[in-house]
């Protein structure tokens, strides 16, 4: 049976029973799909695929096998957005470089692994949004093509000058809130463009102001959902979230 007018899809799975496999979402069964999101696990499959549909959006869970790194190169030309999770934890690097000419987004979460093991090395020569979310204490992000970022946002406190075109910065708790500040304090010249600071965190204050080596910066909280960040496919969490206008 083919979908001739689905543009989206999304499968779900997490049992043994819900395995998937690349005929299952081919070309000829799919032939005008745009966004996939896939979080079941991927299988090659017995029969001849007919290739993917050129995906726009893609969201993958990285597992066993390599059925879900066939995927993402078959459509590596042509994404705008793509979200990574980790779920098996490779013993060795994964293939050489996979340039995504075009992608705008991309969104890494991992929880079982450490940040320098991260097995994935992708180029994005013109990303400008970039989501990293796990629960290793670290400040460099795993993926390393960023040099073009606008829009960050992290679990963590990023290091700034790794960001020279940040314009918008979205963080989780105060502390890493305070470290960039620090940074932003002592060297002025960081992220000239950076002009937004978004900082989950859950208080009662709605507006203070901070007075730091001669830089004002207003704080306002909102509580509410400021939805999808730029280009990404996730939800943004829900929460008091500071808003930090920075004034030379």
């Amino acid at each position: 049976m083919s979908f001739p007018r689905v543009t989206r899809l999304s499968i779900r799975g997490d049992s043994s029973n819900d395995l998937v496999s690349l005929s299952d979402i081919g070309l000829d069964r799919f032939p005008v799909l745009r966004h996939l999101v896939c979080e079941s696990e991927l299988l090659q499959g017995s029969g001849a695929s007919s290739g993917i549909a050129p995906l726009h959006t893609l969201s993958l869970s990285m597992t066993q096998g390599s059925a879900w790194l066939d995927l993402l190169k078959s459509c590596k030309d042509t994404l705008l957005s793509l979200r990574l999770h980790l779920v098996y934890e490779p013993t060795h690097p994964l293939d050489a470089a996979i340039v995504l000419p075009i992608l705008k987004c991309l969104d890494i979460q991992y929880w079982d692994t450490e940040p320098n093991r991260w097995p994935l090395k992708l180029l994005t020569p013109v990303l400008e949004t970039y989501i990293e979310r796990s629960e290793a204490v670290h400040t460099i992000p795993v993926h390393q093509d960023i040099a073009k970022v606008k829009f960050l946002y992290l679990d963590h406190a990023p290091t700034l000058s790794s960001f020279p075109m940040l314009v918008v910065l979205r963080l989780e708790g105060l502390r890493a809130l305070d470290e960039v500040l620090s940074q932003i304090t002592e060297e002025n010249s960081l992220c000239p463009e950076l002009t937004l600071i978004e900082v989950l965190a859950h208080l009662t204050s709605t507006v203070a102001e901070v007075h730091r080596s001669g830089r004002s910066k207003e704080i306002t909280v909102v509580s509410r959902s400021l939805g999808p960040f730029v280009g990404g496919i996730t939800k943004s969490p829900v929460g008091f979230i500071f808003r930090i206008a920075l004034f030379c």
